[in-house]
């Protein structure tokens, strides 16, 4: 058994910045000699997460978190702004392990891999994609 690891960096805006990762995750195989197993992408941040599955069933649980966070009270202040996106990264998960057959991710073709930020700052985020066959 082989692990392969490698990392790549995102630019992230914070305050629920999504980013399709898809593309990034394919171009790690390029890089190694991986062909078929399992790869592991890990996000080091308990407030960032992953989601796998088509685009609009993404934005409906988005747009759903967000209208039952939102309140009435436009003066709420920066730390209830931050307890809303604590919650809303606990529905999103740091890690997801996909299968892997001749260097592609064997998902549907409709589905992407989307990195969420739910800090509320602007940051450089890294993912980690581990390779085993």
């Amino acid at each position: 058994m082989t692990v392969i690891i490698e990392k790549f960096n995102i630019k992230s805006n914070g305050f629920d910045d999504v980013i399709d990762i898809l593309p990034k995750l394919n171009e790690s195989f390029l890089n190694t000699e991986f062909q078929n197993g399992l790869v592991n992408v890990y996000v080091k941040s308990s407030l960032s997460g992953l989601y796998m599955g088509k685009s609009e069933d993404f934005f409906k649980l988005n747009k759903f978190l967000d209208d039952i966070t939102k309140t009435k009270d436009l003066s709420y202040n920066s730390e209830i702004y931050t307890l809303i996106l604590n919650y809303k990264a606990n529905f999103f998960k740091n890690s997801i392990t996909l299968p892997v057959e001749n260097r592609k991710i064997l998902i549907d073709n409709q589905d992407r891999i989307f990195f969420v930020d739910f800090e509320n700052s602007k940051k450089i985020k890294e993912i980690i994609v581990s390779m085993v066959n």
